[in-house]
């Protein structure tokens, strides 16, 4: 392999791993819209108990 093809890479990989890392930590920082603070208790929109939003998974 020529070291450029290696640089080259490198440098995309860096740069997908940077733009991962801005929008994740971007992602936490942004507020939960008004009336989604706390979706354990209301949640009925499935029947998948295994969710952790659902009330049966906390029993």
């Amino acid at each position: 392999m020529e070291p450029k093809t290696i640089i080259v890479a490198v440098v995309f990989f860096a740069i997908l791993g940077s733009i991962y890392a801005v929008t994740y930590v971007l992602n936490h920082k942004t507020p939960k819209p008004p009336g989604c603070e706390d979706l354990k208790a209301q949640c009925k929109g499935c029947h998948d108990k295994h969710c952790i939003n659902h009330p049966e998974y906390h029993r």
